[in-house]
């Protein structure tokens, strides 16, 4: 589970963020991940809180070794960050054929 979700988390930051700046990763992937895949105030709304609550689980793998879990999040894991992938992928095929 946690390479699952630190590996996709990678990828979203590779794809959506700006490599040369290195502060705050956790709130520009957050707003990045809600402008580019949301539709709308309430769903990026629900984007950010999950990403939130995704990214938290990562840090618990990557700095212990171990995912206690993470209160608050609705549906499993993996999936949820499959899909964001996805979606952020699609998004910038999408704009890169035109």
């Amino acid at each position: 589970l946690g390479t699952s979700v630190s590996s996709a988390f990678m990828c979203l930051e590779s794809l959506l963020l700006d490599r040369t700046v290195k502060d705050e990763v956790t709130g520009r992937l957050t707003e990045a991940v809600a402008y580019r895949i949301g539709r709308g105030p309430n769903e990026r709304r629900q984007l950010r809180e999950q990403v939130k609550k995704l990214y938290d689980l990562r840090s618990q793998y990557v700095h212990s070794g171990q995912v206690t879990g993470v209160k608050g999040l609705e549906g499993e894991p993996r999936a949820l960050m499959l899909a964001m992938t996805n979606r952020a992928l699609h998004r910038e095929i999408d704009d890169w054929q035109g």
